[in-house]
């Protein structure tokens, strides 16, 4: 969600262009895991005003870009990132399915990186139907 402000305008021209960008890596200790995260995030703004026509119009646009890229870890229901087939959980008569399924889903478990991106733009025009004094 975005709140915007802007002024009502002015004959001088006003523009501004900004970007940022920040990586940081932090290491979470639990009980059971230990896993690295890294988050990555930059964004880029651009704002424009001034005058159409003097003391009578403005205008004043803006865009802004963000891309966030943060770790999503794929675990199993009991919490870990590997599954570990028990005698009791199968019939003997599908422990070679059992296994190979295990195995292969073992294979997904970790960290992937997901990336949230996201673009907005505004603009205002102000007509007076008179002169700005």
């Amino acid at each position: 969600m975005f709140n915007v402000i802007t002024k009502s305008g002015s004959n001088d021209w006003h523009g501004a262009r900004s970007i940022t960008v920040a990586t940081a890596s932090s290491t979470r200790n639990n009980l059971t895991q230990r896993v690295s995260r890294t988050t990555a995030a930059s964004s880029s703004a651009a704002l424009w005003g001034g005058p159409i026509r003097k003391d009578r119009a403005f205008f004043y646009a803006g865009f802004d870009q963000h891309f966030l890229t943060v770790p999503s870890i794929m675990q199993f229901g009991n919490g870990a990132s590997s599954i570990v087939p028990q005698p009791t959980d199968y019939d003997f008569t599908d422990q070679a399915l059992v296994m190979t399924a295990a195995q292969h889903l073992n294979t997904k478990g970790g960290m992937y990186p997901t990336t949230m991106d996201g673009d907005a733009g505004f603009g205002k025009l102000d007509f007076g139907l008179r002169a700005v004094a």
